[in-house]
């Protein structure tokens, strides 16, 4: 889509940045905490208790982070500094 100015902003591109704006979390923020905490998608699952398909539709954005499942991973945090 072209946008006035030269401006080049896809639709995924322009809908996470709309999300980064409001304060949800965006399928870039779910990949650093999976990154930032050595976690796979089937470890990611286990840790919040969710399934990996949706830790997988999560990490590539064909759905977006519920704000809960952002609040568990945020949890998962927490507690593994603390444990640490």
């Amino acid at each position: 889509m072209s946008w006035p100015g030269g401006l080049d902003l896809g639709a995924d591109r322009l809908y996470a940045l709309g999300r980064k704006q409001t304060g949800l979390p965006t399928r870039e923020d779910f990949i650093l905490w999976m990154e930032r905490n050595k976690l796979s998608l089937s470890r990611a699952a286990e840790a919040i208790g969710m399934t990996r398909r949706m830790m997988a539709y999560y990490k590539n954005g064909s759905r977006p982070i519920p704000k809960t499942v952002w609040l568990a991973c945020i949890g998962y945090e927490v507690l593994e500094r603390h444990a640490a």
